[in-house]
């Protein structure tokens, strides 16, 4: 059942459907990306409050904070900068059977297809609650992986509701591969949402940049982690601070819990910025960054593997700590000019393809 509640007098509405609500950075940084975007160019934007089951591994000290850390850091920034459908739906029966009212639907970016997150949501996350009569789409979708994941019973109800969609596109060259071979779908390959806008001083005030600032923000961090961070740090007596870090490191400074502002603002600041983060690797792009990328494991890494190898910047990949010590390549110049000439050329075919197909769809 459709709920009935009208968009804004001469403006179409669009319900968009991602991973708004995990404790993650880039999942609020990206639905707020698209969101802003679509409004900038007068479209009514929703966020479908479908809420997944927590699958991020924390530490005892996040976990027991787990409250304070949801609403203080992201609770805050989303009430303040996503508007969310009134409903919050936590099971697929649940948005089937009061499903906001929307123009047009659209699947947002991140992970969607990625069943090891979605779990038992996988099939809401194609929109299998929507009557066969209202258009949707998808923009920058991802499997999350190189490899397909769903089995043969899987894929026959996938390609079923895949057919449906007015257009679809995804973030990864791979996951257009896996929507050709498994589903006989050509999918449109565009940038990460969080590309399409430039502008993102209204989360982050002003930008002072810090020379030999080093901000760290990894996933997977051990013993050995910390030790080649004292390390790099007496290469050149850069300052080194950990985004995210709960508990006191010697000689390395942390910036823990820090809200969706400071955490762009840490990058946005530094100078270089070692990471495993897909985000924070897009965000060391925007703002013109040196950085070293160290893979948090190889099955995930497609995605950053991907956009570095599509600008030029596989030198910038780093396997080991060692190698980064011995390796002087990441202290080269990053030519940004010819970085940011790609991926102009890049937005502006991505955010051409999305207006249009919404356009279209909603004639």
């Amino acid at each position: 059942m459709i709920i009935i509640n009208k968009s804004r007098k001469g403006m179409k509405k669009i319900g968009i459907l991602t991973f708004h609500d995990e404790p993650n950075y880039g999942a609020f940084l990206q639905t707020y990306a698209l969101s802003e975007c679509l409004k900038d160019r007068g479209f009514d934007v929703e966020v479908i409050d479908l809420r997944i089951k927590e699958t991020l591994q924390f530490s005892f000290l996040v976990k027991l904070l787990s409250p304070v850390i949801r609403y203080f850091i992201f609770e805050k920034a989303r009430k303040k900068y996503l508007n969310r459908s009134k409903i919050k739906y936590y099971s697929s029966k649940e948005i089937k059977k009061n499903t906001p009212f929307c123009d047009i639907y659209l699947l947002g970016s991140d992970q969607v297809w990625n069943k090891d997150v979605t779990g038992e949501l996988k099939y809401s996350y194609f929109f299998d609650f929507l009557p066969d009569s209202i258009p949707r789409l998808s923009y920058a979708s991802s499997f999350g992986m190189d490899k397909w994941n769903f089995d043969n019973n899987e894929t026959e109800k996938i390609k079923i509701l895949f057919s449906k969609f007015s257009a679809v596109s995804v973030r990864e060259k791979s996951a257009v591969v896996l929507c050709k071979h498994h589903c006989g779908i050509n999918a449109t390959l565009v940038v990460d949402p969080t590309l399409l806008l430039s502008d993102y001083s209204k989360l982050t005030g002003k930008i002072k940049v810090h020379k030999k600032r080093v901000v760290c923000f990894k996933f997977n961090k051990g013993v050995e982690f910390y030790e080649f961070l004292r390390l790099f740090k007496g290469l050149n007596n850069y300052k080194i601070s950990i985004l995210n870090k709960t508990l006191p490191q010697k000689q390395i400074g942390i910036i823990p819990l820090p809200t969706i502002k400071k955490w762009v603002k840490s990058i946005a600041e530094s100078e270089i910025v070692i990471t495993d983060s897909y985000h924070a690797l897009i965000f060391s792009i925007i703002y013109k960054k040196m950085f070293i990328v160290m893979p948090a494991n190889e099955k995930n890494f497609n995605r950053l593997s991907e956009l570095l190898s599509d600008l030029g910047l596989e030198d910038r990949i780093f396997y080991s700590y060692d190698e980064v010590l011995q390796n002087d390549r990441w202290t080269k110049e990053i030519d940004y000019h010819k970085v940011h000439e790609i991926l102009s050329l890049k937005m502006k075919d991505s955010l051409s393809f999305l207006i249009n197909e919404l356009n279209t769809s909603m004639k």
